[in-house]
């Protein structure tokens, strides 16, 4: 019996310190979880901050595009109907705004940086518009539309081709009109553009670092000068990479003579690279976002995949794999000579471009026009076709075809407004597209790209 009670009062003794114990795991536990919340909260107050800087910033933007003055590389201050003020700078890039914002909205700094279109016209509806009013729409063999057709007032015609009947089909409307269909491009802003390239090759700025060398390892490049510099080719320039190597954003190489880019490299978003002879890039070059000029020539090579934009005033050849994707832009502003105009874009092998294709309508009176988009039978463009000259279409556009012509050639004949086999699906286009600045319109735009700074 003295033993069970001295156990009874040992027991006792003991559930004090427990319960202690217990309500101060219980106390520190509500106080983590209440420490918590109050963290919560703030960050949640932060990303709220943040957000809304985000959003005036944004809205910087599309109220300055909205104005009737655009000021391009000046910065101004925009008031937004809240009285915020975010500070937007704009400038050419290609055939698209780079637009900057950077605002501060209660002690939140935000800095964007954006690419902008603008929205497409009812135009880029259509499957395709025949700009040439003097003949008929001929479609033959396989060839099969997709949407509505805009041509001139003899309309279109199924048509069998050397006892081969039409096995095709044309699925939406065709309007006739008595004047070309064909929709106006304004290429002044690239045309000055490529005016601003050409000075920068001839007469290279203060700040250019000159290298008379002409064979450079990618990984090199890196420590050849400071993010601020162009690097600057006297002659022609190789920069190669066996390995995997990636350049840094807003790098701008210049070349008096011939950029060639081989191998495993990705380039930077908002690089430039501007030559006075031609660009070559070959291997698995990839990147976002970069402007690549060439007076004469352009050719991609082997596996490039990647999103640019593609300038020249000759010529532009896609070769083997290279992927183009969206929004890739490829233009040829086209040269006159003794009254003929010529200009070259091609899309060979498996080629693929996410994006436009364009060549714009002359600017000098010409006589004769070399102009021509070949689209060959393996490759493809998804998104749009604008040309001033003629179309060769073998292969596909999942998109709209506006071109002043067709051709196509079979031995010994070319066929004028002809086209055998193609494919063209107004349906299977980007869901969000967006055009080049430069067609006639309202001041309705379109985000591209977005990061924030």
């Amino acid at each position: 019996m003295n033993t069970a009670k001295r156990l009874i009062k040992v027991e006792k003794g003991s559930v004090l310190p427990a319960v202690l114990i217990t309500i101060f795991i219980i106390t520190l536990m509500v106080g983590m979880i209440m420490a918590g919340t109050v963290m919560q909260g703030r960050f949640i107050q932060q990303d709220i901050k943040e957000v809304q800087a985000r959003y005036t910033a944004e809205g910087a933007v599309f109220q300055y595009l909205s104005s009737d003055s655009i000021i391009l590389k000046d910065s101004m201050e925009v008031v937004l109907p809240d009285s915020q003020k975010a500070i937007v700078y704009a400038e050419p890039f290609g055939g698209y705004l780079k637009m900057m914002s950077k605002v501060k909205r209660r002690h939140q700094d935000k800095k964007i940086r954006m690419l902008i279109g603008h929205k497409p016209k009812q135009s880029f509806k259509k499957a395709v518009i025949l700009g040439d009013i003097s003949s008929k729409l001929n479609l033959t063999g396989s060839a099969i539309i997709k949407g509505d057709i805009t041509t001139g007032p003899h309309g279109v015609k199924k048509r069998a081709f050397k006892g081969e009947l039409f096995s095709g089909s044309i699925q939406g409307h065709i309007h006739k009109q008595d004047s070309s269909g064909l929709p106006t491009f304004d290429s002044q802003m690239l045309r000055d553009e490529i005016k601003h390239y050409d000075k920068l090759i001839r007469s290279p700025p203060e700040n250019a670092k000159i290298f008379k060398r002409n064979r450079f390892r990618a990984e090199d490049i890196l420590n050849s000068g400071n993010e601020s510099q162009i690097l600057f080719f006297l002659g022609d320039v190789e920069i190669f990479s066996r390995k995997p190597v990636e350049w840094p954003e807003s790098l701008i190489i210049v070349s008096k003579g011939t950029i060639r880019l081989n191998g495993n490299i990705e380039f930077g978003a908002f690089s430039k690279f501007i030559a006075g002879e031609k660009i070559v890039l070959q291997g698995e070059i990839k990147g976002k976002q970069a402007l690549f000029y060439a007076a004469k020539e352009i050719s991609l090579k082997g596996k490039v995949n990647c999103s640019a934009q593609f300038l020249s005033q000759k010529k532009i050849t896609l070769n083997d794999k290279t992927y183009l994707h969206y929004p890739s832009f490829l233009y040829v502003n086209g040269t006159t000579k003794s009254g003929t105009r010529s200009g070259s874009i091609t899309l060979k092998d498996k080629s693929i471009l996410d994006g436009i294709a364009l060549i714009p309508n002359p600017q000098k009176k010409v006589t004769d026009s070399k102009i021509k988009i070949t689209i060959g039978e393996r490759a493809r463009i998804r998104g749009a076709l604008y040309n001033s000259g003629q179309t060769e279409l073998l292969g596909s556009i999942l998109g709209s075809v506006q071109t002043f012509q067709f051709y196509f050639y079979k031995s010994p004949t070319s066929y004028i407004n002809w086209i055998k086999d193609a494919v063209i699906n107004v349906d299977k286009r980007p869901q969000k597209f967006a055009v080049p600045i430069g067609f006639i319109q309202d001041n309705s735009y379109e985000i591209l790209a977005w990061r924030e700074l």
